[in-house]
């Protein structure tokens, strides 16, 4: 600092002294750069006019200064015009004095001091003295103050030392002003007699209700006034000492007269159900408060009726104020209800444990008679069909070409239905409630149905143990029965799934390629539905109680809704797996058997050749009875692919002509010829539209049948090819 003074005074002599060489402007600005890189000097702030330098001391003295100038407050915008600074280097300044000197505050952009503070609460406690009260708020909007700022910084510290009062969270007021309100509030309320509210009171007389809340507790609390405070603010009232004692008195006067008292009188009163537990020995009900000794007499009627009765309706003892909750409470009251080991029906009925035992005797033997009637009347179920063993040939439609259905299969039944969400199925039974119901009414007509429904729905468990071990009997019985039925069905699904492979391997030579998927989906609509309906009947035959038969795919999905869950999900997918191809469907089978836990046979050679050996007969046997000639002629054409091609297939009406195209050159060449002829006549005679015409091609049909029979068994027996 001595060099900084050293050199500030030689500057000064030479500006005094008397020289031909000054310095200009531009000079002295790059001395002083030169002074601070030198950090000779630390740092220097430029005025605003940018021809004088200040240091960092001599800023923060002019701020002072400006501060005291102003009587200890001022404005950070007005200073800069003041002292020629920019009001950032201000800002900053401002802001390290006020961390820097505890008596100087930042506040909203205002440099405050303590003593501009001191000064407006002199002003302050001279108002307060002249008006007696003073609200803060309307003080910090005076004095353009932050409400949190003027009171704990301003006027808290203050308090008994300038400022002569006292201050709540609202007001500063003088001692004389509570003095006031205290005579007001003795002078109202000593001679009370009922509850008084002090809103009018405020109104009145001009008293602040937040001085109040706390200044009635005092009053009371120093035995000043006697009573009691509810409410707050505008909504307060005060209740005398003697109002309270006048009402206790009748209550208690009521209640040693009746023996109870209601809690809407109570409530009425102002009195809480906890002061009349304190005062008095009774039971809180729902809606009143009732002495010991009602209670007692109520549990003596109750051992009395039940030693002679056996069961008792409570409500004829209890008294007439009673609700049917309060019975009810009531009675839970009650120790002798556990010393008889009585139960409660419907809120108000108590029943003997020995007159409970009467019942359970009398039911177990009949629910026992009934469940065995049932399960045998239940236990009659349809026998399984008869296993199919070759592809079933269907009559065609004598019905006009152009009205017959693009894709639909000869047979409308054998679409898919979706089934819906399935339920679960049950072991035959009954409602043991409602026939343990009816069997109590018969032995006890006196008694009250809602009484018989709480005895036999508390047995419940036990009467359907009684039934189960009585059903369980018959089920027993005819498990052998069931077991016979279950491997006749396992036969005959294992003869239609292995048919079905033996079909799918018929149709993969190349010849097919066209027709393949409209052959498979021929038998997605036949024969997997057959074996769809042969499962949903097998589960209906376990779960569902007198089940018959399955007529048509819309009861069939009838049936499946009734099914659990897991075996109506299987049977689900197995449709719909139906409605894709023949391989998915076949994988959707093998999945839901064994979901079923049947065991599907196995294709080998050796029962291939059964089954080709059993299918020849059987469509032998059909061709011989066969009378319908388009029938006879699809019989004829399936035989001859048989023995010709050792495949079996079952293919619709319209893809005869496509199999008697792949046997030509296997049969002699004028059993072909007339085999196409007669296959022509067919066509011709089933579109045909003239009735007189479609006449002619029947009878020419039914001239050639015998020869079409004769020419077909023929070939089969002699086993030989054209050349």
């Amino acid at each position: 600092m001595e060099e900084i003074e050293q050199l500030r005074k030689r500057f000064m002599e030479v500006q005094e002294k008397d020289t031909n060489h000054t310095l200009s402007q531009r000079n002295c600005v790059e001395i002083i750069s030169k002074i601070l890189q030198l950090k000779i000097i630390d740092h220097l702030i430029v005025t605003q006019s940018a021809r004088e330098y200040l240091t960092e001391r001599q800023l923060e003295r002019e701020i002072l200064d400006e501060l005291l100038r102003n009587g200890g407050r001022v404005k950070l915008e007005d200073i800069p015009d003041s002292i020629n600074v920019d009001v950032s280097a201000v800002t900053a300044k401002a802001t390290f004095i006020s961390k820097k000197d505890r008596s100087i505050y930042l506040i909203e952009g205002d440099l405050i001091s303590k003593y501009y503070l001191d000064t407006i609460c002199e002003e302050i406690n001279e108002l307060l003295q002249s008006k007696g009260h003073l609200s803060l708020t309307d003080l910090s909007l005076k004095f353009e103050l932050p409400i949190e700022f003027f009171v704990n910084v301003a006027i808290s510290p203050r308090l008994g030392r300038i400022i002569q009062g006292l201050m709540d969270l609202e007001l500063l007021y003088t001692q004389s002003f509570i003095d006031h309100h205290t005579a007001v509030l003795r002078g109202c309320l000593t001679a009370a007699t009922s509850p008084v509210s002090l809103s009018p009171i405020i109104a009145q007389f001009g008293l602040k209700e937040s001085i109040l809340e706390n200044l009635l507790p005092n009053l009371i609390t120093k035995g000043v006034l006697a009573g009691s405070v509810s409410g707050k603010g505008s909504n307060t009232t005060f209740t005398p000492s003697i109002y309270t004692y006048a009402r206790q008195m009748w209550i208690d006067s009521f209640y040693r007269q009746n023996q109870y008292v209601s809690f809407k009188t109570l409530r009425e009163y102002d009195f809480r159900v906890d002061w009349m537990a304190e005062n008095y020995n009774g039971v809180a009900l729902i809606t009143c408060y009732v002495d010991q000794f009602i209670i007692d007499s109520i549990d003596d009627s109750i051992t009395q009726s039940l030693s002679e009765n056996s069961w008792i309706d409570i409500r004829t003892i209890v008294p007439s104020f009673f609700s049917d909750r309060d019975s009810s409470l009531a009675i839970s009251k009650c120790q002798s209800i556990k010393t008889l080991g009585a139960s409660v029906y419907s809120d108000y009925f108590i029943v003997s444990k020995d007159f409970i035992a009467k019942c359970l005797a009398i039911l177990e033997k009949e629910i026992k008679e009934r469940a065995e009637k049932f399960m045998l009347e239940s236990a009659n179920t349809p026998e399984t069909p008869s296993p199919q063993i070759q592809p079933k040939v269907t009559k065609e439609k004598e019905t006009k070409k152009g009205k017959r259905g693009g894709k639909r299969g000869d047979d409308d039944d054998d679409v898919p239905v979706k089934a819906s969400s399935s339920k679960e199925g049950k072991r035959p039974s009954f409602d043991v409630v409602k026939e343990g119901i009816e069997i109590l009414g018969k032995h006890f007509p006196d008694l009250e149905s809602s009484v018989l429904d709480s005895i036999v729905v508390q047995l419940r468990s036990t009467l359907r143990a009684i039934q189960e071990s009585a059903s369980k009997v018959v089920f027993t019985e005819n498990l052998s029965d069931r077991k016979n039925k279950h491997l006749a069905f396992q036969e005959q699904l294992n003869v239609m799934y292995l048919n079905l492979l033996m079909f799918k391997n018929g149709i993969q030579d190349k010849a097919f390629d066209s027709e393949r998927g409209a052959i498979e989906k021929h038998l997605l609509r036949t024969l997997s539905q057959d074996m769809i309906t042969l499962l949903t009947e097998h589960q209906a035959i376990e779960y569902i109680p007198k089940f018959k038969s399955i007529s048509n795919a819309a009861e069939r999905a009838s049936i499946i809704e009734k099914l659990p869950p897991t075996s109506s999900k299987s049977l689900e997918k197995l449709i719909q797996a139906s409605t894709k191809t023949l391989d998915v469907f076949i994988e959707q089978l093998i999945t839901t058997t064994e979901d079923f836990q049947i065991r599907l046979q196995r294709l080998d050679r050796k029962t291939e050749k059964h089954l080709l050996n059993n299918s020849n007969n059987e469509l032998l046997h059909q061709l011989q009875s066969e009378t319908n000639v388009a029938t006879c002629l699809q019989v004829s054409v399936l035989l001859l692919f048989l023995k010709t091609k050792q495949l079996l297939v079952n293919v619709p009406a319209r893809n005869i002509a496509l199999l008697l195209s792949m046997i030509e050159g296997e049969i002699p060449a004028k059993d072909f010829s007339f085999l196409k002829e007669y296959q022509q006549l067919v066509v011709a005679y089933l579109s045909s539209k003239d009735s007189e015409g479609k006449e002619k091609f029947k009878e020419k049909l039914d001239n050639d049948l015998d020869k079409l029979k004769s020419s077909v068994l023929q070939i089969v027996e002699e086993g030989t090819k054209s050349k």
